[in-house]
């Protein structure tokens, strides 16, 4: 594991034990890292605070070493987790992958957890990462590789809400 990836991991801790507790928290690599959320959530209604905790160049094997410290203390409602862009998918990627959901699925029990993965041509890749959500409890959702950030925001913004709507956020993505 890279020496970044841990001490990253070590500072997220730190926040989170001052951190809202049972709000969102977001655990990925580069692409989650990278994703503008706190700016596609200027003018939204959001019943949650969203807490990135995604790290850059971080792999799916390394991720299980490292999700106590950048997640634990959060006590997360919902967990969106999303690896895989920067890594080979192979057996034993998915292998990983699956003893990551069955991590987080044990850390956050009362947790809702939400796979996203861009979506892959290869059919059997997409029917092996829904696999891995299932082997976390978790719901897989896939988004189109050629979409926007704003539209795959749109597509999430669901699991930013308790249930609460305002008028103009729910016609928002048309």
């Amino acid at each position: 594991m890279e020496k970044n990836v841990f001490e990253t991991a070590k500072a997220f801790r730190a926040l989170n034990e001052m951190a809202m507790k049972d709000q969102v928290a977001i655990f990925g690599s580069d692409y989650l890292c990278d994703f503008p959320f706190y700016d596609l959530m200027q003018g939204r209604v959001t019943d949650y605070v969203i807490y990135n905790r995604s790290i850059k160049g971080l792999t799916v094997k390394d991720a299980a070493a490292v999700a106590e410290d950048a997640l634990k203390h959060l006590a997360p409602r919902i967990v969106l987790v999303s690896f895989g862009e920067n890594e080979v998918m192979d057996d034993k990627f998915f292998e990983n992958y699956s003893l990551l959901m069955k991590k987080l699925a044990s850390l956050f029990s009362r947790s809702k957890i939400c796979l996203l993965q861009k979506m892959h041509e290869d059919k059997e890749v997409v029917e092996k990462l829904k696999k891995v959500a299932a082997s976390g409890h978790a719901e897989f959702i896939a988004t189109d590789e050629f979409v926007d950030e704003k539209t795959v925001f749109g597509r999430l913004s669901g699991f930013f809400r308790g249930g609460k709507m305002s008028f103009a956020d729910a016609f928002s993505n048309i």
